[in-house]
């Protein structure tokens, strides 16, 4: 496999699809480390916090890949994420700073509801 993004990323999504999660997390690292000034880095950030928490059950990891992934268009998304792995892996009071910051920048948010769950905010 040749160290390029767009393979990275297929080969990444070719061992979620085929339902090998953990085999897609080094693909992804691989693109975040890497490739990081590559605009789809965000988008691996993002992808590797879903697996690592959704698929994975490791709410700390994918905590600081969804940290990552705020630096590109899925940001809101990727707080609103962060603060669901940080409540997940036990960090209440940081879930709750984020989801602080979450409704300050995004008042109307999409993901508001979710984020005052999992913030502790409701």
């Amino acid at each position: 496999m040749r160290d390029d993004v767009a393979d990275l990323l297929l080969a990444a999504d070719a061992a979620r699809l085929s339902d090998h999660p953990a085999e897609a997390v080094p693909y992804l690292n691989q693109v975040v480390r890497a490739h990081g000034s590559d605009p789809r880095a965000s988008l691996a950030s993002f992808t590797l916090g879903r697996v690592l928490l959704d698929e994975l059950g490791r709410p700390v990891e994918a905590a600081t890949a969804f940290e990552n992934a705020r630096k590109g268009p899925l940001a809101e998304d990727a707080l609103a994420r962060e603060v669901e792995a940080w409540s997940r892996g036990g960090d209440t009071t940081r879930a709750r700073n984020l989801a602080i910051e979450y409704e300050t920048a995004y008042p109307q948010g999409r993901r508001s509801r979710a984020v005052a769950k999992f913030g502790g905010l409701e």
